[in-house]
């Protein structure tokens, strides 16, 4: 249960609670480190995850909850500081949302845990970049609402395909 991806899976929890604190210093890149810093944590923790064969069932909740919060916080304090446009912290909480809940029924009712797959990475990957990039300007930027606007566009269809997936799986198995 304590191994070593789990411990950087609960250090990056942490990480958001500090980037949330760290964000309403003036200068926004010590939060933009953090931001960056977490982000590696969750690509180091899957890495070591799978190559030394130390998944957890508390790693395979825990994982994707502090991913989502740390997107999810990191484009509130965005809109906050007025670097991106609200409906991207609602949109991606409203996906976000539904992602927990289609996953906690599938959970729940078949004991199954959706892995992400490439379509999922390549999304998450993307708006990682661009909430990243939304840092370095202190306003509204089109070329990050174009990034944001694929990572999250990316994610939706992710989301659709895992939908799609669970849905066909469900009606074969009957």
């Amino acid at each position: 249960m304590f191994n070593v991806p789990n411990i950087l899976t609960m250090i990056r929890l942490v990480l958001v609670v500090v980037f949330y604190f760290v964000f309403n210093i003036p200068d926004h890149m010590l939060a933009l480190a953090i931001f960056l810093v977490a982000g590696a944590t969750d690509l180091l923790d899957g890495y070591i995850a799978r190559k030394y064969d130390l998944v957890t069932d508390l790693g395979k909740l825990l994982d994707p909850l502090a991913d989502k919060l740390l997107l999810i916080v990191a484009l509130f304090c965005l809109y906050s500081a007025g670097y991106v446009p609200l409906v991207f912290p609602i949109l991606a909480t409203i996906k976000e949302v539904a992602m927990v809940v289609g996953g906690a029924l599938l959970l729940t009712r078949e004991h199954k845990v959706v892995y992400s797959k490439t379509i999922g990475k390549i999304a998450a990957g993307t708006f990682f970049l661009g909430v990243a990039a939304s840092f370095f300007k202190p306003q509204i930027d089109p070329y990050h609402i174009v990034v944001l606007s694929a990572g999250l566009g990316l994610s939706v269809v992710a989301m659709v395909s895992y939908a799609a997936e669970n849905i066909f799986r469900r009606k074969t198995e009957e």
